[in-house]
C-alpha cells in the first residue's frame, strides 16, 4: 500500500491541501498558504529560530517550547518541488523569513552537519533544500534530506535526556529504527 501523500493527509485533517507556489519565498497575493509547526514527538518542542520576526540567511535552526498560537518563527509552510520514484520532495520554509531549511553548501553534508535557514533555491534539484516526508506511523514522520539519506534530528542523547532543552541544534543524523524507536527523528506537523 503506497504510503499517504503530506498534503493529502492535511486535507484528510480537514485542511485544503498546501498550495503549490510559484517561488517558495514568493507566494502570491491571493495564494492561501497552511502554516504549520513541526513538532518533535520526543522532545515535545518545535522547530525554532532565535527571537522573534525576521532572521537573516544561515540562522542556525533550534528547538524551543511550542508558542501558543505557533509563535511568529516557528510557522513553517512546505513548498513541493518535484517527485522522485514516487516520494514528493518539499521545501520546508520558514512563514517569518521566508528561508528554507537548508544544509551547509550543497550536496550530501555528513551526519552531524548543522541545520540552517538560507535563500530558498529555485533549482532546488542542485542543492540540499529537499526533504522527503517518509510517515512510520499516523501523522508521524521522519523529515529525510533528499541529498544524504539522514534524518533531521535534535542534538543531544535521548537515552538520557540530553535532547530535551531549548536552544538546542537542529542536525542530520542517521536515520536508525532500534527497537522501532527512532530517537528524536519523529516529527509531527500541527496546525496552530
Amino acid at each position: 500500500m503506497p504510503k499517504p501523500k503530506f498534503a493529502r493527509l492535511l486535507a484528510m485533517a480537514g485542511v485544503a491541501a498546501l498550495l503549490p507556489l510559484a517561488s517558495a519565498s514568493n507566494a502570491h497575493a491571493d495564494s492561501v498558504v497552511m502554516t504549520y509547526l513541526i513538532y518533535n514527538v520526543r522532545t515535545g518542542k518545535c522547530v525554532d529560530l532565535p527571537s522573534f520576526g525576521w532572521n537573516p540567511v544561515d540562522t542556525p535552526v533550534t528547538q524551543y517550547t511550542c508558542a501558543a498560537g505557533g509563535g511568529d518563527n516557528q510557522m513553517w509552510f512546505s513548498h513541493e518541488t518535484r517527485t522522485v520514484d514516487g516520494d514528493p520532495l518539499y521545501q520546508l520554509v520558514n512563514s517569518a523569513s521566508g528561508l528554507c531549511l537548508d544544509l551547509p553548501s550543497y550536496g550530501a553534508a555528513p551526519a552531524g552537519s548543522r541545520v540552517a535557514t538560507y535563500t530558498c533555491n529555485s533549482s532546488p534539484e542542485n542543492d540540499n533544500q529537499e526533504w522527503i516526508l517518509d510517515e512510520v506511523g499516523p501523522g508521524s514522520y521522519l523529515i529525510v534530506n533528499y541529498k544524504n539519506k539522514l534524518c533531521l534530528d535534535v542534538s543531544g542523547d535521548a537515552y538520557n535526556g540530553g535532547d530535551l532543552a531549548n536552544d538546542l541544534p537542529l542536525t542530520v543524523y542517521y536515520c536508525q529504527n532500534l527497537n522501532n524507536d527512532y530517537d528524536d527523528h519523529i516529527w509531527a506537523f500541527p496546525l496552530s
